[in-house]
């Protein structure tokens, strides 16, 4: 993968989260969920071209660049094999991911993404 940025950071670290995470998808909007200390709190990704998670046991080193964190890489080599792939052209879409202790690591590709204040 290309070089990486963070773009966020979870507020506290990831084993406070009471409940979630949690993920809807509907009509190309993700919305990737979790509380702590009973507030809910929700990071939005709209258009939505592709989406992935790995458990936890599963992850390797690469997933750690992640970790507590949103980053976005400039060009990676999923979002690479979608472009060459798909039918639709896919300007502006990024590859975003956060990796949540003892959860796992969310991947997933997307136009923009709404983060919490």
């Amino acid at each position: 993968m290309n070089g990486f940025a963070e773009i966020w950071r979870l507020p506290v670290p990831s084993p406070e989260i009471d409940d979630g995470p949690e993920t809807r998808l509907k009509y190309q909007v993700l919305m990737l969920s979790y509380s702590v200390e009973g507030q809910q709190t929700s990071i939005r990704f709209e258009r939505v071209v592709a989406f992935c998670f790995t458990d936890f046991g599963a992850c390797t080193k690469d997933h750690l660049v992640a970790y507590d964190k949103l980053v976005a890489w400039g060009e990676s080599d999923w979002l690479k094999q979608l472009r060459s792939l798909s039918h639709e052209d896919l300007d502006g879409a990024r590859h975003y991911r956060i990796f949540i202790d003892e959860v796992g690591a969310y991947d997933v590709i997307a136009r923009s993404v709404e983060l919490p204040t």
